[in-house]
């Protein structure tokens, strides 16, 4: 009997010494919560450039992700003008909320992989949205990245570590480099410019910026420097600061200029940029100002005002930790309806939670939140302070708006096979339905009527009207957003703005014929009314600063929430519709902004063939030239064109890139690569000690954040 307690004891002093890995060493103590068993299935596909792994869920994000990651390689390689022996690892996750639940390369700084040893910075990790244009930015900035650390730091353990001691590089080289090679310059970064430059006149010496905002100061170097001396000192540039092991000397060998001249050269080139814009716009006044319950440095996501406008819901989010609230437009006074998380510090914020939806009787509105990745609907009664809450079914990944239909029923916009489509939802029962089955990304849904229709008001990238069950193959749905109304019954859907290079967004009805929206038209993200007979758009406001988001109160007022000056700050205005003209930003060749679109070639067209793909020959070339192999022409494909922008000048350089399809044979299982790496048993008292030894290494190895 002793013999058998003393194996028992044994087993079970050694069980907590397991250690078990995800393509890492993962130590005790470092596991992060995972709350589905998807991660089980992993999955690998390898293309030209990229090695893409997903989950169960997540292989409808992979594909298009892999697709978009390949179109847009060249590109970045060609701003860099660096190439890399190795594939880049693309690891793709549903939504933020599975990101945050990975165990992948965040304890160590290196991998092991197949007895090599790869360094983490190697991998990008990817999720969605809802938006491919928002994940087709992460990827980008994820390749920049990868290829940036490759390209100073090597690829080697010995070039790493040798590299990382000589190299010192201030935080704006390395982020603004990334950033610029993601997207070179376009309205968010010079909006974001533009607010730091106006926020403090201290920011407007180079310097001052960089060291509290070293990603946009250095973005914005980059960009000067390819305005002034040509893109390719920028890639010279790189090159030279990692032969001489310092900044100094490589910006003054090929620019001629040492960095503190063109520091100072840089301040008077934008000093004279937002000169231009002096008295142009027409920002909000303190007058207009309402004070909410949010701190100054507190965003408010969403706001939804009652059917009479009495009262305002919003909900306002700082690091993870939120809050709904209830504000009386009389009487001025809030209240706390609902409070949720903790500031978090380490990983990205998830801004799209709590979503909020009143119903038409103005008596009860619903919230919608996330708890340890199980989405729940409650819904609140003003009369008696009543909540009901449920949980929704778990075939929903993520939901991304949602309106009342009726007393029971609602419409999502939401995340179920790893497309944004909207969905009908009855609470009553928990039943759910589609509403559209397609690839591309419909978001913002609400309840509409138009023409005494009633039915769904929502935005799409969509290029077809006809609501039908699509297939994703080959076509990116990564075009501009449209506002659409869906009647109810009906399987067709109307366009109600069709401004093929124009995104609108956040629409609401205003009247049977009027629709509000905002837009970044003119380089700021203003609002706008859109008439539904004239079919003419009309400002309604000429800011200097982006709004984050907006409300309509009663059909003649509108709320305005923005980022102004270094703080948050909302406004209440009268919904003039008297003509207001928009000053348009420097940075508005909407050429240049409408980056990528992918059209089906008319088979019908002649392919122009180029000299370099004729045969050199001492005969004379033929009259026509007809492919051998239809399977093989360029015409089966979709042809992606991708535009190069040079700073604010359209750009001439187009680049014809196949967007190959997804072959299923070629996915591979790859459940090893992230499932037990070893199992190591230790019998001794490291576990007491462990987390009290001291730590001098590179701080960047502990707040790993993923790339992408």
């Amino acid at each position: 009997m002793k013999k058998y307690l003393f194996q028992t004891a044994a087993i079970l002093l050694l069980l907590p010494s397991l250690t078990v890995g995800q393509s890492i060493n993962t130590e005790f103590g470092k596991n992060r919560v995972q709350f589905h068993d998807d991660f089980n299935d992993w999955w690998m596909y390898e293309t030209e450039n990229f090695i893409t792994y997903w989950y169960g869920k997540s292989k409808q994000v992979a594909i298009p992700a892999m697709q978009m990651a390949e179109v847009d390689h060249d590109q970045i390689q060609k701003v860099l003008e660096h190439r890399m022996n190795d594939k880049i690892e693309m690891i793709v996750y549903t939504d933020l909320s599975d990101l945050k639940q990975s165990n992948i390369g965040t304890e160590e700084t290196f991998a092991s992989k197949g007895g090599e040893t790869k360094i983490v910075g190697n991998k990008m990790f990817i999720y969605f949205d809802g938006d491919h244009n928002h994940m087709r930015q992460k990827i980008k900035e994820g390749i920049a990245s990868v290829y940036f650390n490759n390209m100073l730091f090597g690829s080697n353990l010995q070039e790493i570590l040798q590299n990382a001691v000589l190299l010192n590089l201030p935080e704006w080289y390395k982020q603004g480099i990334v950033s610029y090679a993601a997207s070179p310059w376009d309205a968010k970064a010079e909006s974001e410019l533009r607010e730091i430059w106006n926020s403090n006149p201290k920011f407007r010496q180079f310097d001052k910026m960089a060291q509290n905002f070293p990603r946009q100061a250095g973005h914005a170097l980059w960009y000067y420097i390819e305005q002034n001396y040509g893109r390719s000192s920028i890639s010279n540039i790189i090159y030279l600061t990692k032969i001489n092991r310092g900044v100094n000397n490589a910006f003054e060998y090929i620019l001629n200029k040492g960095i503190k001249d063109l520091k100072e050269e840089w301040n008077q080139y934008f000093e004279d940029y937002f000169a231009k814009e002096t008295n142009a716009f027409a920002p909000l006044t303190v007058e207009s100002s309402v004070k909410l319950k949010n701190k100054k440095k507190n965003r408010i996501t969403k706001m939804s005002s009652s059917p009479d406008g009495k009262l305002i819901l919003y909900s306002h989010n700082h690091l993870g930790k939120y809050r709904i609230v209830l504000y009386d437009v009389e009487g001025k006074s809030s209240k706390t309806i609902f409070r949720y998380g903790h500031n978090n510090h380490f990983q990205e914020t998830d801004y799209q939670y709590p979503l909020l939806a009143w119903h038409h009787n103005g008596k009860e509105f619903s919230y919608v939140y996330e708890h340890k990745d199980v989405i729940k609907l409650v819904r609140y009664r003003l009369e008696n302070k009543e909540k009901k809450e449920q949980i929704i079914p778990t075939a929903f990944q993520r939901i991304y708006s949602f309106d009342y239909v009726n007393d029971l029923d609602y419409i999502f916009s939401a995340n179920v096979d790893g497309f944004s489509d909207l969905h009908y939802y009855k609470s009553k029962n928990r039943n759910h339905g589609n509403i559209t089955t397609d690839f591309y990304d419909d978001l913002d849904a609400i309840n509409a009527s138009f023409d005494g229709k009633n039915g769904i008001m929502f935005i799409s990238n969509r290029q077809t009207d006809s609501i039908v069950k699509r297939v994703y193959d080959t076509i990116l749905p990564i075009g501009n957003f449209d506002i659409y109304f869906l009647p109810e019954g009906e399987t067709k859907a109307i366009n109600l703005t069709n401004t093929p290079n124009i995104s609108e967004k956040s629409p609401k009805q205003i009247s049977d014929i009027q629709i509000t929206y905002t837009s970044d038209v003119s380089g700021i993200n203003n609002l706008y009314v859109w008439n539904t007979i004239s079919l003419i758009a009309q400002p309604l406001t000429n800011l200097d600063r982006d709004i984050a988001c907006y409300e309509i109160i009663k059909q003649n007022q509108y709320l305005i929430h923005q980022f102004r000056d270094n703080r948050f700050s909302t406004h209440l205005s009268s919904l003039d519709k008297s003509l207001i003209n928009v000053t348009n930003t420097q940075s508005t060749a909407k050429a240049d902004r409408s980056e990528l679109s992918v059209n089906r070639p008319d088979v019908t067209t002649p392919i122009a063939w180029k000299v370099d793909y004729e045969f050199q020959s001492t005969y004379d070339d033929p009259n026509s030239h007809t492919p051998l192999d239809n399977k093989s022409s360029v015409a089966d494909f979709p042809v992606v064109q991708t535009y190069i922008p040079v700073g604010l000048q359209p750009s001439s350089l187009v680049i014809l890139k196949r967007v190959d399809p997804y072959n299923n044979s070629r996915a591979v299982a790859a459940n090893k690569r992230f499932g037990f790496t070893n199992i190591v048993t230790k019998l001794d008292n490291d576990i007491l000690f462990e987390g009290l030894e001291s730590y001098t290494g590179d701080r960047s190895e502990v707040l790993n954040t993923p790339m992408g």
